[in-house]
């Protein structure tokens, strides 16, 4: 019984090597491969596989003939995508246009929640605050600026694909039962590191919850509103008013006055106004801050990652202030490397402990 042949298209010799393999795992002797740069002639082929129909030339094969890859990621590789804090930025890279924003779109429909930048051969821009690249392939394209690159392989035929060739060359189907189970126990695996992975975050909320009680018992709380403040000058009862409205909003709040006008006290009442008050208020006086601790009392750090450091780690202000509001006073006091930190997580909403590896979500 004569085979039917399969074209192969592809443009990555690695991708091409994956979906022979592949291929040949589901199929065994059933059909014969041809490879594109090969000798043949079109009409004796049964059915073209291609990773893209823009490597295909125009009218060259039939519409019904033409099989475009739908594509899925090998699910031993998102146990790093899962890890990621939520909102991480990250710049999704691939030798092609569509097949960066196909990545996305399938990244998106895991539910993962990420921010993807695709990034391809000549597109124009710049991601400079951007650390974390996703590649299926090709980790040379990443740019050079990114500091973690997380390798999710090249991406596998779905399984939907095979289906379809199978109907398409009219193949018994009676080989997938038992290769369909490959995939059974690869889900079934991810889904017990999964839930090992939420117990495992439980407890560490559980744990945040507790020291942040402990920080609060300790002082890490607003004492003062809008009442404590008194006067009657126009222009006090104006701010008051202002900033009464600014504190039902959750913007990013700068205070501007000379010393001893009561700025920390206004900076209590927006917060005890705010729909954050029953968070932490944590103050933080640059003045009396030593600039060889700064670091590491803002955003904390890991064990080990100094002479000195506790064991266990500990969490800075920014951490401990979660859910709720930080005072920078006298910021002007900072030296310019702190205030450049501050600025990047004031932007990112992210910090990164001294000897941290990863950057961690902060909402306050």
């Amino acid at each position: 019984m004569t085979r039917p042949k399969v074209l192969l298209v592809t443009k990555d010799p690695r991708t091409n090597k994956m979906f022979t393999e592949q291929l040949r795992d589901c199929f065994k002797d059933n059909i014969e491969i041809i490879q594109y740069n090969s000798f043949y002639h079109p009409e004796d082929i049964d059915l073209v596989l291609t990773s893209s129909l823009h490597l295909i030339e125009k009218g060259k094969f039939p519409a019904d003939k033409i099989v475009e890859a739908r594509r899925t990621i090998d699910t031993s590789r998102l146990a790093e995508l899962i890890k990621l804090p939520k909102g991480t930025k990250c710049l999704v890279v691939n030798n092609l246009a569509e097949k960066a924003w196909e990545t996305i779109e399938f990244l998106g429909n895991l539910g993962l929640e990420l921010e993807y930048y695709p990034y391809y051969p000549g597109i124009e821009g710049n991601w400079p605050s951007l650390e974390v690249a996703i590649v299926p392939a090709g980790v040379e394209l990443v740019p050079t600026n990114i500091k973690k690159i997380i390798n999710i392989n090249i991406r596998p035929l779905d399984f939907s694909t095979l289906i379809e060739m199978a109907v398409r060359l009219k193949l018994p189907l009676k080989q997938f039962p038992s290769y369909s189970a490959k995939y059974i126990r690869e889900i079934a695996a991810l889904s017990c590191e999964l839930a090992s992975t939420m117990d495992k975050m439980q407890e560490l909320d559980n744990q945040i919850k507790a020291i942040r009680k402990r920080y609060q018992a300790k002082g890490f709380a607003s004492h003062y509103t809008f009442q404590d403040i008194v006067g009657t000058s126009a222009s006090l009862k104006k701010t008051m008013e202002i900033l009464r409205k600014i504190s039902k909003t959750d913007k990013i709040v700068l205070l501007l006055g000379q010393n001893g006008t009561g700025k920390e006290l206004f900076a209590h009442s927006i917060h005890n106004l705010s729909p954050r008050r029953e968070g932490p208020f944590i103050p933080i006086n640059f003045a009396g801050l030593p600039e060889n601790l700064a670091e590491s009392e803002l955003f904390g750090y890991e064990e080990g990652s100094f002479t000195g450091a506790k064991k266990g780690g500990k969490l800075g202000f920014f951490e401990l202030a979660n859910n709720g509001t930080i005072f920078l006073d006298e910021i002007g006091d900072a030296s310019p490397a702190i205030q450049a930190l501050l600025l990047r997580v004031l932007q990112e909403r992210q910090v990164m402990r001294i000897g941290g590896q990863q950057m961690i979500p902060i909402n306050v």
